[in-house]
């Protein structure tokens, strides 16, 4: 997946709807992906910043749902909440707090988590994740990445 979005970065496009319905299995038994449904793309130029809700939005990033500039960051960021609901069966910040774990999050609260880069790996499926795997996700997952 990461070889696909540094192809579509090198040519200056932004997928802006990364997520697993928009990855397809080359072969059954294979693990060539490819990324698909580029309707939502557009060519990326730091000189016109562009700014535009769109995408599945417990996908997006903060600098979306905030109606800021995007950049190459914000499909990074969709690709860490792919990789964190391969994990878990469940997107980040979806995931209710340790302290009600059966709670079904609204979208005002899924927004806030998000907004505030809000999650956590004490989710069942999540928890027994290798420290490298959560350690990716941390390391894209946080406010403000450069």
């Amino acid at each position: 997946m990461l070889l696909g979005l540094q192809h579509i970065q090198a040519c200056s496009i932004l997928h802006l709807d990364l997520k697993p319905e928009n990855i397809m299995m080359v072969a059954p038994t294979g693990y060539q992906l490819k990324i698909i449904d580029f309707g939502l793309a557009y060519f990326y130029d730091p000189k016109r910043p562009r700014r535009q809700m769109a995408g599945t939005y417990t996908y997006s990033a903060p600098e979306t749902i905030n109606y800021e500039m995007q950049s190459f960051a914000t499909d990074i960021w969709s690709v860490a909440v792919i990789g964190y609901e391969l994990l878990s069966g469940i997107t980040p910040f979806e995931c209710p707090p340790p302290e009600t774990p059966d709670k079904e999050l609204t979208m005002p609260e899924i927004t806030t988590n998000i907004i505030n880069c809000r999650y956590n790996f004490d989710d069942d499926g999540i928890c027994d994740a290798s420290e490298k795997a959560k350690d990716f996700i941390r390391m894209i997952l946080k406010k403000n990445p450069k």
